[in-house]
This record gives C-alpha cells, sequence and structure tokens, in this order.
C-alpha cells in the first residue's frame, strides 16, 4: 500500500528550502558589499600611507640638504647627531607606513 505524501508537509518543506535559499543569497550580496567597502578603505588607507611616506621622502632630503649646507658653516658634533637621530626616526616610520600599506594592498590581491 502506497502512502500519499501529505501536501501540507511538502508545502511547508518546500517554504523552508526557498527561505534558506533566500537567506544563503542576502548574506553573500552583505558580503560581496562589505568586501567592496573593505577594499575601498583599505585602497585610501595604502594612499594616505604611501601619500605620508612621499612626504616623509622629500622631507628627508630636505634636512640632508640643510644638514650638508650646515656642515659647510660648522655645525657642532650635538647638533649633527641630533638630526641624524631626528633623519632615523622619520626613515623609521615612512618606512612602517609604506609596509602597511604594502600589506593592504598584498590583502586585496
Amino acid at each position: 500500500m502506497v502512502h500519499e505524501p501529505n501536501t501540507v508537509s511538502l508545502l511547508k518543506a518546500g517554504m523552508e528550502v526557498s527561505m534558506e535559499a533566500t537567506m544563503e543569497a542576502s548574506m553573500e550580496a552583505n558580503m560581496k558589499a562589505n568586501m567592496e567597502t573593505d577594499m575601498e578603505a583599505s585602497m585610501e588607507a595604502g594612499i594616505e600611507a604611501s601619500m605620508e611616506a612621499g612626504m616623509n621622502t622629500s622631507m628627508k632630503a630636505n634636512m640632508e640638504a640643510g644638514m650638508y649646507a650646515s656642515m659647510e658653516t660648522g655645525m657642532t658634533p650635538g647638533m649633527e647627531a641630533g638630526m641624524e637621530a631626528d633623519m632615523e626616526a622619520s626613515m623609521e616610520e615612512s618606512m612602517e607606513e609604506s609596509m602597511e600599506a604594502g600589506m593592504y594592498v598584498s590583502m586585496e590581491a
């Protein structure tokens, strides 16, 4: 004897399946939107970091030029040491920033 499937339970099963599909689709859409937002944000951060790094590089060049000029006019060893320390600090900063920018870029790829 063959049992006829219950129409109500079939309808319920169908509704559950379509609800799951809808939820999955909306989750995927949300994830895509979030990923795009993250990518945009990290691109902006990367651009800012590389701009800052570029500024640091030109600042460093100006400081170097200033050091040579004042070395010619005669600078005290203490002043020289202080300027070198400043240069090293700004070089480290720009290296850190460009590394961060590079990390964002490689995360995107």
